[in-house]
């Protein structure tokens, strides 16, 4: 199976000094997806992703839900 990445758009949607949110939507093998990086800036470091969430057709996800499954994975709370 081939993968096929196609009409891929990305967009700053809003910035302040220290936080910005940008979007990038593609087709992926024909399904429609979204993902959204909220970011902020560290004087030290830059830019840095502080969160990621999104869509792949009719799933939704995001970076919250890895935490999660890898806390309950390894028993931590």
């Amino acid at each position: 199976m081939q993968d096929n990445l196609t009409t891929f758009h990305l967009k700053g949607v809003n910035q302040t000094a220290t936080e910005a949110t940008t979007v990038a939507t593609f087709s992926n093998n024909g399904i429609p997806v979204t993902i959204t990086f909220e970011l902020i800036y560290e004087p030290a470091n830059g830019w840095q992703i502080d969160h990621l969430s999104g869509t792949a057709g009719d799933v939704e996800w995001c970076s919250g839900t890895f935490v999660k499954a890898v806390q309950a994975s390894s028993g931590a709370h």
